[in-house]
């Protein structure tokens, strides 16, 4: 069988937001270090702005806005003016989870759908484990492990033990790439096909109702069939390869980089900034890149041509 389409398991209008390339951590496999704190954080009200005329426009649509790491996020010097905003929608915090206890007291209740990547690297390994106990008693989580290869085998060990030590949490296992839709990075032979197999843990995990919006995918094949998938198993397995593909990100989901580009993926197609100007497509485009890999773009919407 060959797969001709992508459909989204939830169609909506999807948001990826990237506030700022500034860190407070310095882990050795981060695309992102060559932006490290060389930018400002971008403006809020501009992005307010942005957004407000997105929502405007899709008004009978379903949004889903995230707010990603890649900078860590929650240090943005609006954070609590951006999650204000965000309430009304379905949102999404993507973080390094290094905020204290005591700053999460206030700002848990903002958030639909919450997800710590931890990096085990830098991560004080008791601290970071009593503090996923202390959110995990008043909701879930998802934990994000980049896997890092020389201490591949050590982050199961750590990823088996939260899901010993805390429940409603869920454990997605991710693996790396060198640099946006370059050569994937190096594993040492039988790592990439463990986390194949292995890519999910999950401990005793109920999801809220107001939890909605995923990123599962089917896979469509030339039968008619459909297989229902996690776009990580996809790039694990080198199945994210859509290039010559009608796509329809830009459409249905846009990405802000740290600069404040809106662009349609992570490929390098921009199609304006928040600060001067854009013009969005209204129909899907031509796939140029030669895979996929980004787990929040290999969901969207696509067709064999």
């Amino acid at each position: 069988m060959e797969c001709v389409a992508i459909e989204p398991v939830h169609n909506y209008i999807r948001l990826e937001l990237n506030v700022g390339h500034q860190c407070n951590y310095r882990c050795p496999y981060c695309i992102e270090k060559s932006n490290w704190n060389k930018s400002k954080w971008i403006s809020w009200p501009h992005l307010k702005k942005f957004l407000q005329e997105m929502i405007e426009i899709n008004k009978e649509k379903q949004f889903g806005i995230y707010l990603c790491n890649g900078g860590e996020p929650t240090y943005h010097p609006q954070i609590d003016e951006i999650f204000t905003f965000c309430e009304p929608y379905f949102f999404q915090l993507t973080t390094n989870g290094s905020r204290p206890i005591s700053w999460w007291k206030d700002r848990l209740k903002y958030i639909d759908d919450l997800a710590i990547s931890c990096h085990y690297t830098e991560i004080d390994k008791e601290e970071f484990i009593n503090k996923i106990k202390w959110i995990t008693n008043r909701r879930h989580v998802t934990l994000i492990f980049p896997l890092y290869s020389p201490v591949f085998w050590e982050q199961y060990e750590y990823a088996n033990r939260i899901i010993k030590e805390c429940n409603n949490v869920l454990i997605s296992f991710k693996t790396l790439v060198s640099k946006n839709y370059e050569p994937e990075y190096e594993y040492e032979p039988g790592q990439k096909e463990y986390a194949a197999k292995n890519s999910v843990l999950r401990s005793k995990y109920t999801l809220p109702k107001n939890i909605g919006l995923d990123i599962s995918l089917y896979q469509v094949f030339d039968d008619g069939s459909k297989k229902q998938e996690r776009p990580q198993v996809l790039i694990t397995k080198g199945e994210n390869k859509f290039k010559g593909w009608k796509c329809w990100a830009g459409v249905h989901s846009l990405r802000i980089d740290g600069h404040g580009n809106i662009e349609k993926c992570s490929a390098d197609v921009v199609y304006g900034n928040i600060y001067d100007g854009y013009k969005l497509p209204t129909e899907p485009e031509i796939c140029t890149e030669e895979c996929c890999k980004c787990t929040a773009t290999v969901f969207i919407k696509k067709e064999k041509v």
